[in-house]
């Protein structure tokens, strides 16, 4: 590789590690947007393809389908891993890993900047469906939680609820700071079997049911376990395979955005309009973290940024790898 490129690159991931503010973020977007354009053979040809059709917004969003199709890499370079989704759909997204250390250590600052550090929490993480398989970037990420944690009794339950009970019911009485972090399907599982009245509990839903319980709507959903778990707010996490970056809810139902990560929302029906704030629409993400991959992902999710500019995420896109803008194909 040129060293004109590995220059480059060094000074994004420096600006990246120094960012403080929006302009910084802004400012730092467009440089990755023309890195990107120049280093991503896939993510030019997009852009040249689409470009036209642009004139309302800054920045072009690849089809996150492109993820289950293609090698997704700005320049070349030798891969230490790989993340791949659950294949609910029965073809595999795959993220390529130039750095596993650096993705660890973003979602490591990111946690820490919403709920602070990491070692003050024991994390006991309900995650069966990613944990009985391989590739998550979510078991990834709390596995490292629960090393840094080091407090006794951070781990991962699979189907053992009884176990599960009794650890939050040792932990509350040791007035423990405590993370419960559950796909949703699991954690309802858990409820229905098992009450904590914990009001100091941090519970973290992410995921869906995926396909082990019937589709219900969030408010329902956060009803059920702030019921039984004896908590005022449910929280949440918005992360995803294609993504290094995560974001947080600290009321399950709008997330935060924050320096590594932002959204644009753009029209159902022509993904090259964006919306204005309040309006619904395709979900499209900036992850400044995806330096080497790509950071500008048009999800198949749908939502809308509110007063607050807060992303509210409202579900998935109705046969999305259908209507997926990929004029590659």
């Amino acid at each position: 590789m040129s060293n004109s490129y590995l220059l480059e690159r060094k000074r994004l991931f420096q600006s990246f590690a120094a960012i403080s503010n929006d302009n910084e973020f802004w400012q730092l977007t467009r440089a990755i947007h023309k890195f990107q354009l120049k280093y991503n053979p896939l993510f030019n040809e997009y852009h040249d393809q689409v470009a036209q059709n642009y004139s309302e917004s800054e920045f072009t969003y690849l089809p996150i389908s492109f993820f289950k199709s293609h090698k997704i890499k700005s320049g070349h370079w030798k891969e230490e891993t790989r993340f791949s989704s659950s294949g609910t759909s029965g073809v595999n997204s795959i993220h390529q890993v130039k750095n596993k250390k650096f993705y660890l250590k973003n979602a490591s600052i990111i946690f820490q900047k919403t709920y602070g550090s990491l070692n003050d929490y024991c994390f006991v993480c309900l995650l069966p469906s990613y944990l009985e398989r391989e590739g998550s970037s979510l078991i990834t990420m709390c596995d490292h939680f629960i090393k840094e944690s080091q407090i006794d009794n951070s781990a991962f339950y699979l189907y053992d609820h009884d176990k599960l009970f009794r650890t939050l019911t040792k932990l509350k009485k040791l007035n423990q700071k405590t993370i419960l972090i559950g796909v949703s399907y699991a954690l309802l599982d858990f409820v229905e079997s098992n009450n904590i009245d914990w009001s100091q509990l941090i519970v973290i839903k992410t995921g869906g049911m995926k396909g082990r319980r019937e589709e219900m709507n969030s408010s329902e959903l956060d009803s059920i376990l702030k019921v039984n778990l004896g908590v005022d707010f449910i929280h949440a996490e918005y992360g995803m395979t294609e993504c290094f970056s995560q974001l947080y809810s600290q009321n399950g139902q709008s997330y935060s955005l924050n320096l590594h990560m932002k959204a644009k929302i753009s029209d159902m029906s022509d993904p090259f309009h964006m919306v204005k704030k309040g309006k619904s629409g395709r979900i499209n993400i900036i992850d400044l973290a995806n330096i080497d991959t790509v950071s500008f992902i048009a999800t198949d999710d749908v939502g809308y940024i509110n007063e607050k500019n807060e992303l509210v995420v409202l579900g998935r896109i109705d046969n999305s790898d259908l209507r997926g803008c990929n004029m590659l194909l």
